[in-house]
Formats: C-alpha cells, sequence, structure tokens
C-alpha cells in the first residue's frame, strides 16, 4: 500500500492518492509488517499527524480559524544537504473545516474553492533554503483552483528523526506563509457599507507536518 501512495504521488493520481494515504493510516494503526517504508527512499506525510490551517480576517475584525483534515504527499530528506530535501503536497478541498456547518458548505461551493471541480490543492517545492538552525525556508508552487503561484514557506525544523514503539521513523516541522486569496480566483466577497467588506483577501497559513518512513 506503501508503494502505491508513493506511486500515486509521483503521478498527481489524487484518487490512487486518498485511498493509498488512508490504507497507509489503517496499516499504521494496525500495525502490520508490510507498513515498513524503510526500503523506498524519501518520506510520507502522515495524513493523521498532518494539517493545513488558515486564518482570514471578517470584516477587517476577528480571524475566522479553519483547517483542512486530509493532507498527503512525499517528501525527499538529506540531512546532510537539506537543499536536496523537497516537498510534494495535496490537500482534499472537500476536508476544510471552519467549525460551521453553513459556513463550509458556501466554502465548499463556486464562490470560493468550488470542491466539485477542484478537489485538490497542490504544493511542489522547488527549493529549500537554510536560514539560522532550526529554521528554513521552502519555496514552491502553490496550485489552487489551476491557478499556480510562487509561495515561500518560512518552516521551523526539522524535529527528528525519531524512532516510534512501531519501529517507525518519524519527522517533523511547521511552515507558515501568506497569500492573497484573489491571486487563485477567489474572488466572492459581500460589501456592507463602502469599503467594508465580509472576508479578508490575505490568508494566513500554519502547516504543521510529520513526516513517516
Amino acid at each position: 500500500m506503501i508503494k502505491q501512495f508513493f506511486a500515486a504521488v509521483e503521478a498527481n493520481d489524487f484518487a490512487r492518492i486518498t485511498f493509498a494515504g488512508l490504507a497507509t493510516s489503517l496499516l499504521i494503526q494496525l500495525g502490520s509488517p508490510s507498513r515498513s517504508a524503510a526500503a523506498l527512499e524519501g518520506w510520507a506525510l502522515d495524513q493523521q499527524h498532518c494539517k493545513a490551517i488558515f486564518s482570514v480576517k471578517h470584516y477587517g475584525l476577528a480571524p475566522v480559524t479553519g483547517w483542512f483534515n486530509k493532507v498527503y504527499g512525499s517528501a525527499r530528506y538529506d540531512a546532510k544537504d537539506l537543499k536536496k530535501s523537497y516537498v510534494k503536497a495535496f490537500i482534499e478541498t472537500t476536508s476544510i473545516n471552519s467549525g460551521s456547518g453553513p459556513r463550509d458548505f458556501h466554502l465548499r461551493s463556486e464562490h470560493f474553492l468550488d470542491t466539485k471541480a477542484y478537489p485538490m490543492i497542490t504544493f511542489d517545492s522547488t527549493e529549500l533554503k537554510p536560514q539560522s538552525k532550526g529554521k528554513f525556508q521552502l519555496v514552491g508552487t502553490l496550485t489552487i483552483k489551476d491557478k499556480k503561484k510562487k509561495v515561500v514557506l518560512d518552516c521551523e525544523g526539522p524535529v527528528g528523526p525519531i524512532t516510534d514503539e512501531k519501529k517507525q521513523k518519524r519527522l517533523g516541522f511547521t511552515a507558515k506563509t501568506t497569500i492573497n486569496r484573489k491571486d487563485f480566483g477567489i474572488t466572492w466577497n459581500r460589501e456592507a457599507s463602502p469599503g467594508l467588506f465580509m472576508v479578508g483577501d490575505q490568508i494566513d497559513i500554519l502547516l504543521e507536518i510529520e513526516l513517516m518512513q
């Protein structure tokens, strides 16, 4: 199953990524001997311990915070030369959760993510830039609704690798960035009064990533 997962990631096969990601999680939970990916190059994002969190201002006041529950992908990690590392990630748009059913229904609609037409958000890193100790920048292409834009993620980590009780290697890091939703064709808004809009344009993003091998 893990081999299927890596093959699906490399092929951008969204249906197989979803299936294989869930299957991988089940194998880990069950402790199956076939779960080991030690012989494979690279790491898989652990869907159970990854989250993409976003925050956007409501009428310029309090931020609305939400997250995507289903994050998949793969990574290459070279401890001796971080510049050779990369991350490829996929987010299921239907997994958005802002804590409000009606609002989530609206966010999945054509006004925002249009999840029926665009089931995945993707990120492909193109460059890793080491900064100070424990910090690095991950440069890559973010694709939302078929709109591509270069983004820079400010990252902390990596922490690990460590080996868990099931002899699975794990590695973690966090990443932050800010995007403008209009760059990705998400332009819907409602004007309450001249110059006062319901939804802010700037979206703060926090990624909590745990990798497994």
